[in-house]
């Protein structure tokens, strides 16, 4: 790890990146080690705070936890106050997994790829798990929070990117 004065360098073999401020570089190179590294961190992330999000939601209607809340897409109705406090998990888990994307992908015009893929290996463990989704709410909430992440990471990342990049003065005696 090297240090500057403007900012923390950290590289990792072929990847850096400059944080404190407001420069975030990474290489043009295809890493997909990094790749699947973010995409792991990611999904594990998502998961985890769905998993959070969906215990509080089960606390509040007196409903046992399951495996099934997250992969189910039947559990997904709003029609129930169980199947409204599950789409509103999701939707606020795509929202706090939306901002951490900042951290993790720390690039704007990758947020979306990302979004897009985590909703896709949801979609394939939902299918493992309980088959295809048929309900058009599964649809409908995925979708609207696929679109929710990437909004909110965009935004967040394209902040971090517009920063200005502070400029020292340096004085030269004579």
């Amino acid at each position: 790890i090297n240090t500057e004065y403007m900012g923390t360098l950290l590289c990792f073999d072929s990847h850096c990146i400059a944080r404190g401020v407001g420069a975030m570089w990474q290489p043009a190179v295809f890493d997909p080690v990094l790749i699947i590294a973010q995409l792991v961190a990611q999904q594990c992330l998502f998961y985890m705070v769905l998993g959070a999000l969906l215990w509080l939601a089960c606390q509040l209607v007196s409903e046992p936890m399951s495996l099934a809340l997250l992969l189910d897409y039947r559990r997904l109705e709003p029609d129930s106050p169980a199947g409204f406090l599950s789409c509103a998990a999701f939707f606020a888990a795509a929202g706090i997994v939306g901002a951490a994307l900042l951290f993790t992908v720390a690039r704007a015009k990758k947020c979306l790829d990302f979004a897009a893929s985590l909703y896709i290996l949801h979609f394939v463990c939902c299918w493992i798990a309980y088959g295809i989704p048929a309900a058009i709410s599964w649809w409908i909430v995925v979708i609207i929070s696929a679109i929710g992440m990437a909004v909110i990471g965009e935004y967040f990342c394209l902040r971090e990117e517009m920063r200005d990049i502070p400029r020292t003065r340096t004085s030269i005696s004579i």
